[in-house]
């Protein structure tokens, strides 16, 4: 990883109009990103239980037990789209909360945290509401599309949070 290599950059982000990103690959080795504000920690899968929960969605990936508190997991395969695989197939979980509501992504691998500017941010040409920003990201000396998804847009799918309507 060649990203962020100092607590001062990581904390002061802010001061120098940066996003910091935690880069990870989905189980279909795209690249996705999330704004690392959001990230709580990052959790190896096989180290926590999951239990399976009856679902109205294939979103909803099941019930983990993380720091002692239940944490809905969210298959973003799913939620994107794509075929899914075996829970026990995806490595991490970035386990973030939001409006109190704690939510574990089930990703196959993590990537790299890099900054990007706002410049370096680019708001897609497709309106998709999945989609908040790209950039790109390097991955083995290659530039390579990095697409940051929109999870409070998630949340709304999900009928966690109202849509202000």
């Amino acid at each position: 990883m060649s990203g962020i290599n100092s607590v001062e950059q990581m904390t002061q982000g802010h001061l120098r109009n940066v996003q910091q990103l935690a880069v990870f690959y989905t189980g279909h080795n795209n690249i996705y990103a999330i704004n690392i504000a959001k990230v709580k920690a990052f959790i190896i899968t096989e180290e926590v239980t999951i239990n399976d929960t009856p679902t109205d969605t294939n979103v909803i990936a099941g019930i983990a037990t993380i720091r002692g508190e239940p944490v809905t997991l969210i298959n973003l395969d799913a939620w994107l789209g794509l075929p899914t695989m075996k829970t026990e197939e995806y490595k991490l979980i970035i386990y973030c909360e939001f409006n109190h509501k704690k939510v574990g992504f089930l990703i196959k691998d993590m990537l790299d945290i890099v900054e990007k500017t706002t410049e370096e941010l680019r708001h897609s040409e497709e309106t998709n509401s999945k989609i908040t920003y790209t950039t790109y990201v390097k991955v083995q000396d290659n530039d390579e599309l990095c697409t940051v998804f929109n999870a409070e847009q998630l949340l709304k799918d999900l009928g966690w949070v109202d849509d202000g309507a």
